[in-house]
């Protein structure tokens, strides 16, 4: 991902309601993994600020109740959450959830995995490998233009960009990631 500016605030990608789910989002610059458990939300946040208008490599894992985030494959020290996410039934959403903060910036390339892909400091590929057995969900983000993003997995999960399919203000600005 690429934030746009210095400590921004947003929803980098979310699947959740007000009671369940999980939301991986920058506040101020800093990234923070939100996951409503069995004792409720607990957040998990990176000890450092995205640097303003460079591509950033993020990835966040949850392990049977162990949360890491990652910064350019260097990891925070693990946390402790609830042993039992709640699931949230919406959708998906990139970007952007109604009601809460977007992201300003950029994001690219996203997979998300049913198994832990990172246990330790690593070196981020420069662009994801093909689908595995083990992903969820993957998206590239090569239409270059619309609000939907094609899954590269068996799985079929289009993505949502902004707010809703309709037509709004604020629907994603497509252009080259320049990476």
């Amino acid at each position: 991902m690429r934030p746009a500016a210095a400590n921004t605030s947003g929803i980098i990608l979310a699947e959740a309601d007000d009671d369940n789910g999980w939301s991986l989002e920058l506040d101020a610059g800093r990234p923070i993994l939100w996951l409503s458990t069995n004792v409720g939300w607990q957040g998990v946040f990176y000890p450092a600020a995205l640097p303003a208008a460079q591509w950033t490599h993020l990835a966040a894992v949850y392990d049977n109740g162990a949360v890491r985030l990652f910064v350019n494959g260097v990891s925070s020290t693990p946390a402790t959450v609830g042993a039992t996410l709640r699931i949230a039934a919406g959708g998906l959403r990139i970007g952007g959830v109604p009601g809460y903060s977007y992201l300003g910036g950029a994001v690219d390339d996203v997979r998300i995995s049913a198994s832990v892909r990172y246990t330790a400091n690593f070196a981020p590929p420069a662009i994801l490998p093909a689908p595995d057995a083990n992903t969820l969900a993957q998206w590239a983000f090569n239409e270059g233009s619309g609000q939907s993003v094609a899954d590269a997995s068996p799985n079929g999960r289009t993505g949502t960009l902004g707010a809703s399919t309709a037509t709004g203000a604020d629907d994603p600005v497509w252009g080259a990631a320049n990476r």
